[in-house]
This record gives structure tokens, sequence and C-alpha cells, in this order.
């Protein structure tokens, strides 16, 4: 069999398997969790028993959309700026934010299986007038119009529609191109972790690097046995264009201002987000319970399900990420009171009021208080 023969066949196989992929992403995500979550132990809080926290996480697998609550961080109507927030349903409903800005779309997060059709499905739902004062001018939003993806973190549940904003040319082709448009923006210690050069320290992450790169083989038969080809899981260098920030920043779109505010810890360059009055907390933040996530309204006299700080199971420094989130909240208090969130949101598509003095200490109180114990 020549070589073109089997690029010919590598090439099926891989086709065949995109088509496969929403099935094999929920079996893959299945086998995932039931490794981790014995490492994820009593959960966040201590209070669950693993029994528990791996049947809700099952659920949460099974019907995670359902718990989404995105409604009160989007605008899809709006006819000049749009915004889309949707989930990849999987293991913790990872999110993705889509808006469009003076400067073109922006992307919050790159979500998990099946990243890469939503995304490209959600595009086009993102409607919007090249001329404000025009309607016939409407369109729908395509890669093309994506001038930046911002990181919160390079956990591989958060960034797999990787491959939608990468310097690709056809299906199998990459090229490093310096005019690319579409660029990745992260923290600075956060791009080796991204493209695969270092390890994270967190036990579910590290595992979970292990079990995808075991489940995400692609066998091909051909004369001389059988060829493994490995479908790549994270990009390489020259895949994607990254621009890393060194620090606290801000981003200037136009009518609008992105605010990127490291919050270290989760991750060494964990970093959230305030855009249009929303906290994009990433992970820094989570909720009571590690696997099954469902909110709490701001009345409720309990704080489970509220935000807290990351467990030790999932985080590279829990420590480093207690102090980051303290003073996530004096960095939130120092910015423009214009700015400042009326909601705050965790990765995985559960958000809680930010807008009432009651709200805002209530919000961090669970989050940097209780979130000790």
């Amino acid at each position: 069999m020549t070589p073109d023969l089997i690029n010919c066949c590598a090439r099926c196989s891989l086709s065949k398997r995109g088509r496969r992929g929403a099935g094999n992403g929920r079996r893959r995500s299945l086998v995932i969790l039931a490794a981790t979550s014995l490492l994820a132990g009593c959960g966040t809080t201590g209070k669950h028993l693993l029994l528990g926290t791996a049947a809700l996480g099952t659920a949460g697998t099974l019907f995670g959309k359902f718990s989404a609550n995105t409604a009160g961080i989007q605008r899809p109507k709006d006819p000049v700026y749009p915004s889309r927030a949707f989930v990849t349903e999987e293991i913790f409903k990872s999110m993705i934010y889509l808006a469009r800005t003076d400067s073109g779309v922006i992307v919050i997060d790159l979500g998990w299986n099946g990243a890469d059709d939503l995304l490209l499905q959600n595009l086009g739902k993102l409607r919007f007038r090249v001329d404000p004062s025009d309607p016939a001018t409407l369109k729908r939003a395509t890669v093309h119009d994506i001038f930046g993806v911002f990181l919160t973190h390079s956990h591989y549940d958060h960034i797999q529609g990787w491959r939608s904003v990468s310097q690709r040319r056809g299906r199998f082709r990459w090229h490093a191109d310096s005019s690319y448009r579409r660029n990745i923006y992260l923290a600075k210690p956060e791009r080796s972790y991204l493209l695969g050069k270092a390890e994270f320290s967190g036990p579910v992450p590290k595992v979970t690097e292990h079990l995808v790169a075991a489940l995400t083989h692609v066998s091909v038969q051909t004369d001389w046995g059988t060829l493994r080809l490995l479908r790549p899981r994270r990009p390489r260098e020259g895949q994607v264009k990254t621009k890393p920030f060194a620090g606290d920043t801000s981003f200037a779109l136009g009518r609008d201002t992105l605010y990127a505010l490291t919050v270290p810890g989760h991750t060494q360059g964990s970093t959230a987000y305030i855009f249009r009055n929303v906290m994009f907390a990433g992970d820094a933040l989570t909720t009571g319970t590690p696997l099954f996530l469902f909110p709490m309204p701001s009345w409720a006299p309990w704080d489970w399900g509220r935000m807290r700080r990351g467990s030790w199971a999932y985080a590279d420094n829990v420590s480093q990420n207690r102090k980051s989130v303290s003073e996530l909240r004096e960095k939130v208090e120092r910015l423009p009171h214009h700015a400042r969130p009326a909601i705050g949101c965790i990765a995985h598509a559960i958000c809680q009021g930010m807008a009432t003095p009651r709200e805002r200490k209530r919000f961090w109180e669970v989050a940097i208080d209780r979130g000790r114990k």
C-alpha cells in the first residue's frame, strides 16, 4: 500500500469517527467519570459520600444540559451586539460564550466533547447587523468573524473547540501565519499547559489527560499491519496562535471592554474575565458538589450548590487558589462602577446574582469565608 493510500485510509477513518463523535464522546466521558470520581473522594466540601458523588456525576453527564442557567448572561435577539451561551452535553456541561463586538466575535472557553460542531452551529445562530442602522445588512456569524478566544484555563474540558479556531489549511494541513486573526488569549503561565508542554498537578486533570490519550487512538488497517494514529487532543506549537498576557489587563473592543483578572491556583494561569457585567470565573470558583452542578437562589438558607473555591482534586494549588479568590474580590471592587459584575458564572454554566449589595455579600461570603472550611 502506498503512503498516499495509507493517508486516504486514515482520512476515511477520521471522517467516520467525526460522524460518530457524539456517541463516542459520551461513552468516553462516562469512562473518564468512572475513573476520576474515585479521586474526587468525598467532594469539595467533605460532606458527600463517594457513592453519591459518582451517582450524581453520572446523572450530570446524562442530564447536565437541563441544569445550565445561562439565560441571564446572553442577548441572542440584540440586532447589533448579540451574545449566546451554550454547553457541551458531557460531564460538567462545559460552557462556551459567544458575543459580537465592534472588533469581531469573541469566544470565552472552548468546551468539551462535540465543541467544534456546537461552536459552528451557535455561530450560525448569532445573527447581527453589520450596519446598525440598516436591517438589510443582517448576517450570520462564522469562524471568520471571530476576533479572539479568551481561555479561563486549559483543562481538557474547556479547550476542545480549538480546531475550529486553529491555523488550519484544509482538514489535515497546519501552517503558521503571522497575520492570522483568531488568536487565543490566555495568561502566560497557561500557554505551556494548552500546548501540552507541561502537566497539571491536580489529580483528576492529570488522570483525565492520560485517559483521554488512551481513548483517542485511531486504528487503520494496512498491508503491513495496524497503523495507530493519535487524534490530537491538544494543539501543538504552530497549530494555534496564542497571545499570552503577563498579568491583569483589559481589552478594548470598541464600545465594550473585557477585563482579564488572573486567579492562579486552580491552574497556574487561571483567569477570570468580566464582560458586559458578567464575571466568567472559570473553575477558580465551583459549587458545593464536584460533579453535579445546580444553582442555588440568593434567598436559599443553605450553601450547597453555591460558589466556593475549588476542590483539591481538581486544583494545582488549593491554598494559592484560596488566596487568589480573596484577591479577586478586591480587584473586582476596584473596577469602574459601571463595569462591575451583576452576575457571576463558573465555567460549567452555573450563574449567581451579584447585582444587589445582599447578593454580592452572599456571593463572596460563601466563596471566600465559608469556602475555607
